[in-house]
């Protein structure tokens, strides 16, 4: 107890004591009469008493007084405090008025030389003493090797060979067994003739194996070195290239002219022989040379039976088949393309028929015009009319309207003129002009239908149809008051009867965590993103029993996560876009018969979705941005279409961890038409590192310290104080825009359910 306690409790005690003797002359000690009066030693009433030791009253120059004599209880018999009085009493562990190094002196440092403990001074004033707690945890630098650390998990161990453990400094261990990793080695053969194996420092933690190459020959020992022959090595074979032609060979490639040198190349001078190196660069290279019978251009060579016809190394020569040289045909040629005319007839009748050359390689036709008229000749030259040449016939431009025509180009005005535009003043025919130009000109005249802006609104047309009708709810065209307009009348398909847009919900059913992964302390360091054990739950199982379950205590009747992708209208074709936005509306139990309601004034994250077509992927990982497989992709195919909509940044709350995503894309593949389900749906976006530092996950979530109250980013590969080993130095990291963080990519499907907007 200090000096402050000793005060503050008798103090106590002196209070205690005034009240109860206060009231009456009966009390012991008290000294006063009825009237409250003092008396001194000598009986006279002086008002005050002299200090008395030992009456329970702390009085004058006392600093205590407990009423007795005792020693070692807090208070001397002189009604002074005890402790600072130079002797160790009672429950005191020191004194403070002993002097530092004196016996009972207390403690002003607690260095035990022990750097395994960590020293102390525990309690105050005559209470102090040291206290040595023994460090366990391994930590490098702090000059303690604690039981259970070894050199490769505290740098102030010493390397200890023989513990079974290959430490800094060691190659191997001699307590791990043969085969192991770590193990010594015992023995150094490494099956090759040609080095010499040897096991150094054998029996220690730095025994290693020496593999030396044989460079010099020597007989029998099985190795032939490098740049050896059998002529300096028995243990060398025959073989190619050392300079002699052995049995098998025809040459060797170690001689290089004369006998016995292989051939480079082949040539034996004859145009009409093939002349070719079999097995070059072996030691059984030859030359082989054959007769070529085969014309081919180029080569030199006109084999026998052939002409210039097959091969242009031949000598050209009329009748030989084939047109050359001056030739312009070849008498040799007996019919079709190069054979010579012997007579000529282009079939047309306006041109005279001239063979020149004939029976000759020179026999050509020629076809000059005939330009004169002449009765009977079947040609009505240029410039020629009926009038002038009896062959000519009646034709457009003559200025007379004959059979086919039905008008004549050469009549400038009334009966018999062409027209040249068309125009019957209806606004609700159209009018054409056929053959224009020609002597069959003539106009057609045809009821308009559904066209462009032309002041006439057919029968049964309608605004969707032609600009020129008024608008009307079906026409497919949207027009004030209208919302949407989808060419019909029917409610329910996301456009109302009366071209309003009705919003189309889609619940998510499942929800799925597929990228990144979460790393947490339980039992080890464990991925806990599809963890379950019992009651534990990871991330994606508590997931879904918050989508798909009412849990919450007490039940409120309503599914305790719900998440729907709405459109607003619904439209499915490709190269089209829908306005879309994704909601957290409040949605009933159970989900086989689920409605949603979104309550008045609830966020709304918008983004119109595209959709296509063909075999089209909506949406896809970034490269560089995943380390785990699974991730489904939304894709169209089958005639049906998928969607992908920009939703900028959106906050979702998966089972009570808001993940809020940057530069996030949300798409999926509709199923029916009008879909019913959308299925293998892909959320993308980007949550940075300082987001992720700063949501915390709330406590009681898991049931695990480790998770619990933690950063989300302590729970993600490369976060701060995760788990995870080993790892990437930057684990799961990407980057977005120079920004730390990771990209969350989460598979969903969903289910279209009665939906309704407060």
């Amino acid at each position: 107890m200090t000096r402050a306690q000793h005060v503050a409790l008798w103090a106590l005690v002196i209070g205690f004591g005034t009240t109860v003797g206060c009231g009456g002359d009966d009390g012991p000690g008290t000294g006063t009469d009825d009237a409250g009066s003092s008396m001194d030693s000598g009986g006279a009433d002086t008002g005050t008493e002299p200090a008395e030791c030992g009456n329970t009253l702390v009085e004058g120059g006392e600093e205590c007084d407990d009423g007795n004599d005792m020693v070692d209880d807090g208070c001397t018999p002189e009604c002074t405090l005890e402790c600072g009085d130079g002797a160790v009493t009672g429950d005191e562990r020191c004194d403070t008025a002993i002097a530092a190094g004196e016996d009972g002196a207390c403690p002003t440092e607690c260095d035990d030389s022990d750097p395994c403990t960590t020293d102390a001074i525990d309690g105050v004033d005559c209470s102090q003493e040291c206290s040595h707690a023994p460090i366990t945890a391994a930590v490098d630098g702090d000059s303690c090797c604690p039981d259970g650390a070894d050199a490769t998990t505290d740098d102030d161990c010493t390397s200890i060979c023989g513990n079974g453990i290959v430490e800094p400094d060691e190659s191997c261990d001699t307590e791990i067994e043969a085969g192991e990793t770590g193990a010594c080695p015992t023995a150094c053969d490494d099956s090759m003739d040609c080095t010499s194996d040897a096991l150094v420092m054998d029996g220690t933690c730095d025994a290693a194996c020496e593999h030396t190459t044989i460079t010099a020959a020597v007989d029998g020992d099985l190795c032939c070195p490098s740049g050896e022959t059998i002529a300096t090595d028995s243990d060398c074979g025959v073989m190619c290239g050392d300079g002699v032609v052995s049995s098998g060979e025809t040459c060797d490639t170690a001689i290089s002219s004369g006998t016995g040198a292989c051939p480079a190349a082949c040539d034996d001078g004859v145009a009409c022989t093939a002349d070719e190196l079999v097995n070059a660069g072996t030691c059984t290279a030859t030359c082989a040379s054959t007769a070529i019978t085969t014309p081919a251009d180029g080569d030199g060579c006109c084999p026998a039976g052939a002409t210039i016809a097959d091969d242009d190394d031949c000598t050209a020569t009329c009748g030989d088949g084939t047109v050359s040289g001056g030739e312009s045909c070849d008498t040799g040629i007996s019919s079709g393309a190069g054979s010579c005319p012997t007579s000529c007839s282009d079939g047309v009748a306006c041109t005279e028929d001239v063979l020149t050359g004939a029976g000759t390689c020179a026999a050509t036709c020629s076809y000059p015009a005939i330009t004169t008229p002449a009765d009977g000749d079947g040609c009505c030259p240029t410039g020629a009319t009926i009038a002038t040449d009896d062959d000519c016939a009646a034709a457009c431009g003559d200025g007379v309207v004959t059979s086919p025509e039905t008008c004549d180009t050469a009549i400038s005005g009334g009966g018999g003129a062409c027209p040249t535009a068309c125009d019957d003043g209806d606004p609700c025919t159209t009018d054409t002009l056929a053959n224009a130009g020609t002597c069959r000109a003539q106009c057609t005249t045809t009821p308009v239908g559904a066209g462009p802006a032309d002041s006439c609104c057919p029968a049964g047309a309608d605004l969707g149809d032609d600009p020129d009708c008024p608008p009307a709810c079906g026409d497919g065209v949207v027009t004030a008051p209208e919302t949407c307009d989808d060419g019909n009348t029917v409610d329910g398909d996301g456009c109302s009867s009366t071209c309003t847009a009705e919003p189309i919900a889609f619940r998510f059913t499942d929800l799925d965590l597929k990228d990144p992964h979460v790393y947490a302390e339980v039992f080890g360091c464990l991925d806990v993103t599809d963890f379950s054990l019992g009651s534990l739950l990871g991330v994606n199982p508590l997931i879904q029993q918050s989508i798909q379950q009412d849990d919450r205590d007490p039940d409120d009747g309503l599914l305790d996560l719900s998440i729907a992708h709405v459109f607003a209208p619904l439209l499915q074709t490709a190269g089209m876009s829908t306005p879309s936005y994704l909601v957290f509306p409040d949605c009933t139990a159970p989900m086989s018969s689920t409605t949603c309601t979104l309550p008045a004034g609830a966020t709304k994250t918008t983004g119109d979705a595209m959709n296509m077509g063909g075999t089209a992927i909506c949406l896809e990982p970034i490269s560089g941005t995943t380390s785990y497989s699974g991730i489904n992709r939304p894709q169209a195919g089958g005639g049906g279409t998928c969607y992908v909509a920009s939703a900028g940044t959106v906050m979702i709350d998966l089972s009570g961890i808001p993940i809020t995503l940057q530069n996030a894309y949300i798409a999926g593949e509709w199923y029916g038409t009008p879909a019913t389900e959308i299925r293998d749906g892909l959320i993308r976006g980007f949550m940075s590192e300082a987001a992720a530092d700063a949501t915390i996950i709330p406590a009681g979530l898991t049931g695990f310290d480790s998770i619990d109250g933690q950063p989300l980013s302590s729970l993600l590969r490369g976060g701060t104080d995760n788990c995870s080993r080993p790892a990437p130095m930057t684990g799961d990291k990407d980057t977005y825009m120079g920004t730390t963080g990771w990209y969350f990519y989460l598979n969903f499907r969903a289910v279209r359910v009665p939906y309704t907007e407060l």
